[in-house]
């Protein structure tokens, strides 16, 4: 959905968390992986000079400040490999037992075999800090920021990823990028397993060829979407606590395609130009090819898939649902007040016929006016409907932000890192609380 820019109050913390504690080299995933062939304005945006392979099939303009760059023709040498890195630090311990996700009909079981709902909040920063050049994370960047979820009883966090900055391409900074990036993600998520969190791992924002990922565009690309899932299914594998957000927010229903956007979303197509200067053809990979791209792995976590407009249509969703032997897919849905479907006379009739299927996690959920009366209606349909949710967003970016005031920011949940709720996330923790 495109809302209103968050101001530079995103630019302060700039702490990156080094070193990981999953299994396996991330050296060794990206030896076997190639590297190659919408506007999300809740994050600022930034010019970030590109540089990298462009995959087959692509035809992509990128323009900015700094002029024209077209991706070269066939047979040149454009690759940026991936950086070479050193294995992360060995286990030292895993997530409990019953800290554990599986898809077991039309719910979430736990290690337990428990019915699981995901009841937690996005924590947004890593998907732009470091396509932007100046960290990884917004906010602390370490464990502080888990402390104040536990506490408010939440127990899943998205995780939001860039795709340039995950596979170290493209011109990343590698301070921030690459090897750096991927070890504090591996280290983030085991912090938030430590404090009894699940994390679920979305690819927020990607790019064709040398396009900077730097914006949400219509749909992931062919040209390195499929070589990140690879890569980050691999490294988290063997963690039971673990979902894979496969895409964040498709909107090909706005876009030019070579077939229909349903379709499109679900086999991948042809598309037309694209957000910040993108424009010529590239290919867009598909929610069941990014899925086969997890599979291929041998990770058998939950994965999630969220529709076209921005995730909040689900009307084609049942009749183009991936296919996956494991029987392990869940759908997305994102609410926000404004969108198409936003009243309990959609979410009764649209939603509810993909619940009685699948698991149902609303990815993002949130209103723009530092209230949350309309945030508080979604809730109680899903709280009666067994659906999962996460608030956008754990983020204290509201300067002079109180108990009375979200400090001019219209989506942040707390007011200081401590946790202390906003207006806006006030009901949001009373909720939890009960």
């Amino acid at each position: 959905m495109r809302i209103t820019p968050l101001g530079s109050a995103l630019l302060l913390g700039l702490a990156a968390c080094g070193g990981g504690v999953i299994e396996g080299s991330v050296d060794d995933q990206l030896g076997d992986v190639g590297i190659g062939g919408g506007d999300d304005s809740r994050v600022p945006g930034g010019d970030v000079t590109s540089s990298g392979d462009v995959g087959s099939g692509s035809d992509v303009t990128t323009s900015g400040d700094s002029g024209t760059t077209t991706s070269p023709p066939p047979g040149s040498d454009a690759t940026t490999p991936p950086d070479t890195l050193a294995p992360p630090p060995p286990v030292d311990s895993g997530p409990l037992p019953a800290l554990s996700i599986r898809v077991s009909g039309n719910h979430f079981i736990d290690g337990t075999g428990a019915t699981l709902r995901l009841r937690g909040a996005n924590h947004s920063g890593t998907e732009y800090a470091c396509v932007q050049g100046w960290g990884i994370f917004s906010g602390p960047g370490d464990e502080s920021v888990f402390v104040g979820m536990q506490k408010w009883k939440l127990n899943a966090v998205r995780i939001p990823l860039n795709e340039d900055c995950w596979l170290g391409i493209n011109g990343v900074d590698t301070t921030h990028g690459g090897k750096a990036y991927r070890d504090a993600m591996v280290n983030w998520v085991n912090l938030a397993h430590k404090h009894g969190l699940y994390a679920v791992i979305d690819l927020h924002w990607a790019a064709p060829g040398t396009h900077s990922a730097a914006e949400q565009q219509p749909m992931a690309d062919a040209d390195h979407a499929l070589d990140f899932w690879k890569s980050v299914a691999t490294t988290f594998k063997s963690d039971p606590a673990v979902v894979f957000d496969l895409y964040n927010e498709p909107f090909l229903n706005h876009s030019t395609l070579s077939t229909d956007a349903w379709s499109c979303w679900l086999s991948g197509c042809t598309v037309t130009g694209g957000e910040g200067g993108l424009s010529g053809t590239w290919k867009s990979a598909g929610m069941q090819q990014m899925l086969d791209a997890v599979r291929s792995t041998g990770a058998n976590q939950p994965v999630i898939a969220g529709g076209l407009e921005w995730s909040n249509d689900l009307t084609g969703w049942l009749a183009h649902a991936p296919k996956d032997s494991l029987g392990q897919v869940a759908a997305a849905f994102h609410q926000y007040k404004g969108n198409l479907c936003q009243d309990a006379s959609c979410w009764g009739s649209t939603i509810a016929g993909v619940t009685a299927s699948v698991p149902l996690v609303t990815g993002e959920l949130g209103q723009d006016e530092c209230a949350h009366d309309f945030t508080d209606k979604y809730l109680d349909w899903a709280d009666s409907a067994g659906v999962s949710y996460l608030m956008w967003s754990w983020n204290a970016w509201g300067s002079g932000s109180s108990a009375s005031s979200c400090g001019g920011q219209k989506f942040t949940m707390i007011a200081d890192w401590n946790g202390s709720p906003t207006p806006y996330g006030v009901a949001y923790q009373a909720r939890l609380a009960k």
